[in-house]
């Protein structure tokens, strides 16, 4: 069984309830981590935050990307010191397929050599490898091979946890550019992603964006209603072109199911 851990803050008992109840169909079992509210910190300590993790000097830190951060990294520090060699990480807001039931019950399908495993559809077409690293139960595993977003659900080695905690707070960045991020890899050499294909979980905020039971409050993001994170597209030639070479280079979308 992969141990699993889902983050969530003392004040969503309702949260943490609604996730409970869907691992208890599933007949799995999880630790919870304690969810740092960013927007309840004293603002020394905030400052504090900043000062020691400047961005270059380019971008600043919101509260709730203070807060996802501390969060996650209170997550990696459990799995770094524990015994299992992969976990799973997990926020709290998530709708559940039956599907992840069988993905949980053994680490045997996790492929050699990856780090990490998207459990979660991204809020962008990804870019995959076109080989499958692995397939079990009607999912596929590819290569990531370019920035995805959205860190609400995924897979970790401990040795890559290990990795992610030993990074000095200068370079630190939110949640999602330190595992994710291709452009610029916080990590040297970077994670060996993999994408599972259809995800089983999917955020709240991405599933029902009109209808949101749980809205995001670890990190609050900016999402227009119906675009469920996505940007509408428009279609000027410039951004043909570009959506007919991210098909040829096997950008996808990947479904929840």
């Amino acid at each position: 069984m992969i141990k699993s851990y889902v983050i969530n803050m003392s004040k969503d008992s309702d949260r943490l309830q609604s996730f409970k109840k869907q691992f208890d169909r599933l007949g799995l079992e999880y630790e919870r981590i304690p969810g740092v509210d960013g927007h309840q910190m004293p603002e020394t300590d905030y400052e504090a935050f900043k000062n020691a993790r400047p961005r270059d000097h380019k971008k600043g830190w919101m509260r709730g990307q203070m807060g996802c951060l501390l969060s996650h990294r209170l997550a990696w520090e459990a799995i770094a010191s524990g015994d299992q060699p992969v976990c799973a990480v997990f926020e709290d807001d998530l709708h559940i397929s039956d599907g992840l039931q069988s993905l949980l019950r053994t680490d045997s399908w996790v492929p050699a050599g990856t780090d990490l495993i998207r459990l979660e559809p991204s809020t962008n077409r990804v870019r995959l490898g076109k080989h499958k690293l692995a397939s079990f139960e009607e999912r596929d595993f590819n290569t990531v091979l370019s920035t995805t977003w959205c860190a609400g659900a995924y897979l970790i080695t401990r040795e890559a946890a290990q990795r992610l905690v030993d990074v000095p707070p200068e370079r630190h960045q939110p949640v999602d550019v330190m595992l994710y991020c291709v452009e610029e890899p916080v990590l040297s050499p970077p994670l060996n992603i993999a994408q599972c294909s259809p995800a089983p979980c999917i955020q709240d905020k991405f599933l029902n964006p009109d209808n949101q039971r749980f809205s995001s409050n670890i990190e609050h993001n900016e999402i227009k209603p119906g675009t469920g994170g996505v940007a509408p597209s428009r279609l000027s030639p410039k951004s043909i072109f570009g959506a007919g070479r991210r098909t040829l280079l096997n950008y996808q979308r990947v479904k929840y199911r």
